[in-house]
């Protein structure tokens, strides 16, 4: 269940007000549509954002979390005012020609998808899908209501594991599940 947006009691809804204020002081309006990239206090993570959050139209806003690191990436974010965008680059080749793949949270598997692999030998590939709920939503929820944790992605003989603390990253999902609207 998310927590309601708008709490000043809570440091959560606090920080994640304040992350969205600065990006939206930030931003001037003439610039609203160029590609803003900011670290978060969290060693790998960065946020990303093109467009004004707050405009009438959210159709034409891009927000997302990225972390990487010398082996992987990931990302998660918002695009078209309602998709969440789900993306990880495995530190190496998956295996198989079908790679069953899981997302899990403290122990509990909270996303699973089916990824083609690459040929061998091949350029790193990003695996990743778009979605307006479903398992991205079930993620980034799942992100947002742990607050801290790491992300534990295995499929195709990979085991990847990313850590977070939304303390530290200001509250970056939450701000990605208000750009989706949730």
């Amino acid at each position: 269940m998310i927590r309601p947006m708008i709490s000043f009691l809570g440091t959560k809804a606090l920080a994640s007000i304040t992350l969205a204020a600065c990006a939206a002081v930030a931003l001037p309006a003439d610039a609203q549509t160029t590609l803003e990239k900011k670290s978060l206090g969290h060693p790998g993570w960065e946020l990303h954002q093109e467009g004004d959050l707050f405009a009438d139209d959210p159709v034409n806003v891009k927000v997302w979390a990225a972390y990487s690191d010398a082996t992987v990436k990931f990302s998660i974010g918002c695009t078209f005012g309602s998709y969440i965008d789900v993306a990880w680059q495995p530190s190496r080749p998956l295996s198989g020609v079908v790679a069953p793949t899981s997302f899990s949270i403290a122990g509990k598997t909270v996303a699973e998808r089916q990824f083609l692999t690459r040929a061998p030998g091949s350029a790193p590939a990003e695996y990743g899908w778009a979605e307006p709920g479903g398992d991205a939503l079930n993620l980034l929820q799942a992100i947002y209501e742990n607050w801290t944790g790491a992300l534990v992605i295995s499929g195709g003989g990979v085991t990847d594991t990313i850590p977070f603390d939304e303390e530290k990253m200001g509250g970056a999902s939450e701000l990605v599940l208000f750009a989706c609207g949730q």
